[in-house]
């Protein structure tokens, strides 16, 4: 709640307006749920995911290069490799949680994401 907060009390002093409802120029925790709950049709109040700022820069050309090189690696003169002789291998470790966070959306986004330098360490 507080950076929307924060963000409306910033876009008032960009646009040179001041509301006389409003304490310093920042609207209450109130005035916030109102806001989301009167444009609940176009945007929502969720938990997001973290992701680094690599995965984001991914694009579906990146995608598709990916699996050319997979093609090509798993092409024996000519042959693909059967599955049977692909093996997938997991090591277990301690991660830790950086912990969720609730943003604000728009309404209908599948995966909420939201955008870190790390998302968590392994030991």
């Amino acid at each position: 709640m507080w950076d929307a907060q924060a963000m409306v009390k910033i876009y008032l002093q960009k646009s040179g307006r001041t509301v006389a409802r409003f304490k310093n120029n920042m609207p209450s925790c109130d005035w916030v749920r109102s806001f989301l709950k009167r444009h609940g049709d176009s945007i929502s109040h969720r938990v997001c995911q973290n992701i680094k700022l690599s995965h984001a820069r991914i694009t579906p050309a990146l995608v598709n290069q990916y699996f050319s090189n997979l093609k090509e690696s798993l092409t024996v003169d000519g042959d693909f490799i059967s599955d049977v002789h692909i093996f997938n291998y997991d090591e277990t470790n301690v991660t830790d949680d950086p912990g969720v966070k609730q943003c604000i959306f728009q309404r209908g986004v599948k995966y909420p994401e939201r955008v870190r330098y790390a998302t968590k360490a392994s030991t």
